[in-house]
């Protein structure tokens, strides 16, 4: 008896699986790419809305000085309202010229983070940073 190969045989037979191969490792590749591109839209829509929470931080600080509101009491809650968001300042004092501020920001798409800050007063610039960042709402 002769042994016959499939391929041979029968034309049909082969282009189909063939086929079939190479579609599934077009849609698999596709797919993949798909799911890569999503998740770097998602990472660069949290990173502009840090940046904006860092910028709003930053603004709230000049604003924070330039108010002086630790000259009437010694700690609470100052709220600000900037275009791009907004930001809850609660300052305690920790040393003398010192004070640590928490704060709450939110920004203009609903992001919420919470950053905190030791700084000095007495020379009217942060000197000593001590940031953790932490999200407090997540996607």
């Amino acid at each position: 008896m002769k042994g016959r190969s499939l391929l041979w045989m029968n034309e049909k037979g082969y282009m189909f699986p063939f086929v079939l191969f190479a579609s599934l490792l077009l849609f698999s590749t596709v797919g993949t790419t798909v799911l890569i591109y999503r998740n770097d839209l998602a990472v660069s829509d949290r990173l502009i809305e840090q940046m904006k929470a860092e910028t709003l931080v930053q603004m709230s600080i000049r604003t924070f000085y330039r108010e002086k509101p630790f000259l009437a009491k010694q700690h609470g809650t100052e709220v600000y309202q900037f275009p791009s968001g907004m930001v809850e300042i609660h300052y305690t004092p920790t040393e003398e010229g010192q004070f640590r501020l928490v704060f709450t920001v939110e920004t203009d798409e609903g992001e919420r983070f919470s950053m905190q800050k030791i700084v000095r007063l007495n020379d009217m610039h942060v000197e000593k940073m001590r940031i953790t960042t932490e999200i407090v709402d997540t996607l």
